[in-house]
């Protein structure tokens, strides 16, 4: 055998080590992985693709350091191995060095203008640090790369949603769905903004187009079961809301709002029935209670409505720490025109209590808010 076809044979043996180590890895079977990618290196100590291999081992084994000297060790071998500089932001990232960790996707995305994945973790970091027109910058950036690009595409149209645009972010939904016409999420995302913009018809397009293309997503049918709960189709809209459900069992939202759709089409005892089967704690809570007391009113039943308006203000600490006006009116005695008592606590809360989960954006920004001032405080 000569010189030259004993290279190209190594070479062959070589890559398809390297491929049964990367099959491995995606596999799972990170212990054949790891024994692959380390036998690589003691045989063949400069080969930057085995380095990458046994970093991306340690980064599944949730350790993060031996991860990134691996990914380091890469890059100082091969200085152009774009995945080593985002693989490494990482790893950096997961120990707390976020200036660091931007640093490398800046040096990918100066290496290679189009690695999408560097805008995508670029963007998510600046936005985690309080910087979101920087990340919407990024995004906007990437996609000018990767026009076909959808999960960059998808990410800038949620930016845009955030700040405001929603035209614009319209306008992205619907190119990613030209791209990749079979994909739930643009449809469902654009039903959602359209129907925050009260275009119920549009929205509701939107989502029947999701649900047919993601039939098992809970949210899809929940977020179609509300607009055609505002389209007056409270029939329909108990279907979806059921759907939901079926996925999801202990979706809390969907059941109030199939509750409430019931009862919008006259069948008062299902929809308490519905809200009855709850487990203790969840129909204690004021939204059910609420929702419980807006049933009894539409059955004409304004004493059992009052019992509940009570309790959806008296077992809800954060409504009457902001509103106090309201346990004192909870608090009061009732007075014998129960119909007009009622009627008085449904309109306090009304605008007061959100229905569960609506404010959860704001909790996770604020969550966010708080990492980023936690990271910095360490940094500094």
């Amino acid at each position: 055998m000569s010189d030259r076809q004993f290279a190209r044979e190594s070479q062959a043996l070589l890559r398809q080590r390297v491929k049964d180590g990367m099959a491995a890895l995606k596999d799972g079977d990170l212990d054949t992985s790891q024994e692959i990618f380390t036998d690589l290196l003691e045989a063949q100590p400069d080969l930057a693709i085995a380095h990458l291999g046994l970093g991306r081992v340690f980064a599944k084994l949730n350790d993060p350091h031996r991860a990134l000297e691996h990914f380091q060790e890469a890059q100082a071998l091969k200085p152009d191995l774009v995945p080593a500089q985002i693989l490494s932001a990482g790893m950096l990232g997961k120990m707390g060095e976020s200036e660091e960790a931007m640093t490398e996707l800046e040096t990918a995305i100066a290496l290679d203008p189009s690695a999408s994945a560097a805008y995508l973790r670029l963007a998510r970091m600046l936005k985690e640090a309080g910087k979101s027109s920087e990340a919407l910058e990024a995004l906007r950036e990437g996609v000018l790369h990767n026009p076909q690009d959808v999960r960059l595409r998808m990410s800038l149209a949620s930016a845009l949603a955030q700040s405001g645009a929603t035209d614009e972010a319209v306008r992205e939904l619907t190119r990613v769905s030209d791209i990749k016409p079979d994909l739930w999420m643009p449809h469902y995302q654009l039903g959602r903004i359209l129907m925050r913009q009260g275009e119920m018809d549009a929205a509701r397009e939107a989502l029947d187009k999701a649900a047919s293309l993601a039939p098992d997503r809970a949210p899809v049918h929940q977020a179609l079961g509300q607009v055609q709960a505002a389209l007056d189709e409270p029939a329909q809209a108990v279907r979806s809301f059921e759907r939901a459900i079926a996925i999801k069992p202990n979706n809390l939202r969907a059941t109030l709002r199939a509750a409430q759709a019931r009862s919008q089409t006259g069948r008062h005892g299902d929809a308490l029935d519905m809200l009855m089967k709850l487990g203790p704690k969840a129909r204690r809570s004021g939204f059910v209670q609420k929702a419980m007391g807006d049933i009894y009113l539409a059955m004409g039943r304004p004493g059992d409505a009052s019992e509940c308006y009570r309790a959806a203000i008296l077992n809800s600490p954060k409504l009457q720490e902001t509103h106090p006006e309201l346990t004192t009116l909870a608090e009061a005695e009732v007075p014998a025109d129960a119909a007009s008592h009622a009627a008085a606590l449904k309109a306090a809360i009304a605008e007061k209590l959100p229905a569960p989960g609506e404010d959860g954006g704001a909790r996770r920004g604020a969550i966010r808010a708080r990492l980023a001032a936690r990271r910095e405080a360490a940094a500094g």
